[in-house]
Parts: C-alpha cells; sequence; structure tokens
C-alpha cells in the first residue's frame, strides 16, 4: 500500500490582516501559513508517509521573498532528512509572465540531492517508495508562453491561446 499527502495552494506571502511578529520580524500571516505547512509535514513524517506531493501555488506570486523561500525550503528540507521524497508540480502562481524565466519552485530541481522532483512540463515519472516503485502523471498550469511557443500554436492570438488553455484545463 502506497501512503502520500497531497496538498497545494499554501500561497505564502498572501498577507491580509495580521501584523508584523515583534518577535521574528515576519508577518503573522506568513507565520500562519508556515505552521499550517509545517503541521502538515509533522502529520507526514509521523505517518512515515511514502511521498509527499504538492500540487503548485507555494507562494502568492512568481516572484517571492527571500523569507518565503527560506520558510518553503526549510518544510520541504524536514521531508527530505526524514527520507520522504517531494514531488512538486508547479501552478500558475508559480509561473513568471515572461517566457524564459525561471518558475518559482525551480530551485528545488537545482539542488544537489536526491528526493525532489519537479514536473515543470507534463510528463511522467517513475518514484521509488518505500513500499515500491509508483508512476506519477504530472500536468503542471498551462501558460500562455509555453502553448504560444509550439509549432502548432505559433500562429495564434492571444485569444485563441486563452480558449485552449480553458478548455485544457
Amino acid at each position: 500500500m502506497i501512503r502520500f499527502i497531497h496538498t497545494a495552494d499554501i500561497h505564502f506571502g498572501v498577507e491580509n490582516y495580521g501584523k508584523i511578529d515583534p518577535a521574528t520580524g515576519i508577518h503573522s500571516r506568513l507565520l500562519d501559513f508556515a505552521h499550517a505547512l509545517n503541521f502538515i509535514i509533522d502529520v507526514a513524517i509521523q505517518e512515515k508517509i511514502d511521498f509527499f506531493l504538492f500540487c503548485g501555488d507555494a507562494y502568492k506570486t512568481h516572484n517571492p521573498t527571500q523569507t518565503q523561500q527560506k520558510l518553503l525550503l526549510n518544510a520541504f528540507l524536514r521531508l527530505h532528512t526524514a527520507n520522504i521524497p517531494v514531488v512538486i508540480i508547479v501552478g500558475n502562481h508559480d509561473h513568471p509572465v515572461s517566457f524564459g524565466k525561471t518558475n518559482a519552485l525551480e530551485l528545488f530541481s537545482q539542488l544537489p540531492t536526491t528526493g525532489f522532483h519537479v514536473i515543470q512540463k507534463p510528463q511522467t515519472i517513475i518514484l521509488q517508495t518505500k513500499s515500491g516503485l509508483i508512476q506519477i502523471v504530472g500536468i503542471p498550469w498551462p501558460t500562455r508562453a509555453t502553448i504560444a511557443i509550439t509549432a502548432m500554436h505559433a500562429n495564434k492570438n492571444t485569444e485563441s491561446i486563452a480558449s485552449i488553455i480553458s478548455t485544457t484545463i
């Protein structure tokens, strides 16, 4: 039996309401979101799950602050320390508007360690877990830039590409 936890839409950076925490200098809403993510990770570690699936929108925008990045990295490193693979699928808030720029979660694919799998384009991965092999088909949020550069859609206008995106999802 394969056991995993799925979560998404943490949206670090949403700072409506709240205030600056005097002890840390960090906005209280960001601390709330970090606490919620770490609670999920506590459960994952306690239950000794086979993998952790994060399906995008880690941040409010594609351009997170260093503090937001540090909180997410520290949370995901706890899973790595517990030998729980992390599968990350890039969401719409993680993509930059401009083609060619790095998405907000790509840094996890650059870490010089195993256990982080970032799905940035539609693909299938085979993941070895402690309970056996699994196959994951990841389909990240489609963007105008990635659709527009394909040969099939290169000559389409903005409205046509928006229509393609809305019928794809």
